[in-house]
């Protein structure tokens, strides 16, 4: 069974969406808090 190209790319675009958000939320929480330990 395979996934059409539309929607392999609504989940690619809903994915990098979520990945964005996860990393503005820990850049934020990073600068908020000197004590956060960077990812990485």
């Amino acid at each position: 069974m395979l996934f059409s190209i539309e929607v392999v790319g609504q989940l690619h675009k809903r994915f990098r969406l979520g990945i964005e958000q996860v990393e503005v939320g820990l850049l934020r929480a990073h600068r908020g808090h000197g004590n956060v330990a960077p990812l990485g």
